[in-house]
């Protein structure tokens, strides 16, 4: 089974980012390393 992630960023994320990266970097490095994550990366709507 596959998912995908869908979300609308906030207004303020470029602020809160930094927070963040570190800590989502690491889980997806150690998703990869077990076998859990086979990409990764923004994707743009072909709506758009």
């Amino acid at each position: 089974m596959h998912y995908v992630l869908i979300y609308h960023l906030s207004e303020d994320y470029l602020a809160r980012r930094p927070m963040y990266r570190d800590a989502h970097i690491q889980q997806a490095n150690a998703a990869t390393m077990q076998g859990a994550l086979l990409a990764g990366g923004a994707l743009s709507d072909p709506t758009d």
